[in-house]
C-alpha cells in the first residue's frame, strides 16, 4: 500500500511512502481471533449509527502510525460516542472473539495504537466531553478524545 505523509513543520513536498506491514518486519504471530464478516459490521452500525463505521480505504489511515514506521492491516475502524457505544462494542468483540485496537489521536511515538493485523480500531476522538475540572488539586476528569487545546 502506498500512503502519502502528512504535512509536517517542512516545506519538501509530500511523496508516496511504503509502509511495510508490522506482522511481516517483525515477523509476528496471529492470535486466534475471529475475523471481521458483514454480521460484524451490521451489529457496528447498529451500535454507533452507518456513518461511524469506517470500512476498506476509508480505515486505511488509521493502519499506519504518525511516523510512518508501522502498518497493520485492518479493514475496519468504528468511532463510539459514549461509554455506553464502547462499552457496546467491546461486548461484542468479546463474544466473538474479534480482536480490538483503541486508538486516540493516532500521534504517538512508539506505534503503540496501531493494529498489527486486522484487528477492531476503535477511534476515541469522538468521546470530547470534559465531564469535570478541579483546578485546586489540578485534576480533569476527561473522556478519552479530549485534547490538551480543549483544557
Amino acid at each position: 500500500s502506498v500512503l502519502r505523509p502528512r504535512r509536517g513543520f517542512h516545506t519538501a513536498p509530500a511523496r508516496a511512502i511504503h509502509v511495510a506491514l508490522t506482522a511481516d518486519r517483525y515477523a509476528v504471530k496471529r492470535g486466534a481471533f475471529a475475523q471481521v464478516t458483514e454480521e460484524d459490521l451490521s451489529a457496528f452500525r447498529s451500535i454507533v449509527g452507518a456513518a461511524h463505521v469506517l470500512t476498506e480505504s476509508d480505515a486505511e489511515p488509521f493502519n499506519t502510525d504518525w511516523l510512518r514506521t508501522v502498518r497493520g492491516q485492518s479493514r475496519v475502524a468504528v468511532r463510539p460516542r459514549s461509554t455506553d457505544e464502547v462499552a457496546a462494542l467491546l461486548r461484542h468483540c468479546n463474544d466473538r472473539r474479534l480482536a480490538v485496537c483503541p486508538q486516540g489521536g493516532n500521534t504517538g511515538l512508539c506505534a503503540g495504537s496501531v493494529p498489527v493485523f486486522d484487528e477492531v480500531v476503535l477511534l476515541l476522538g469522538r468521546m470530547v466531553e470534559v465531564e469535570s475540572i478541579d483546578p485546586v488539586a489540578g485534576v480533569a476528569v476527561c473522556q478519552a478524545g479530549v485534547v490538551l487545546e480543549t483544557l
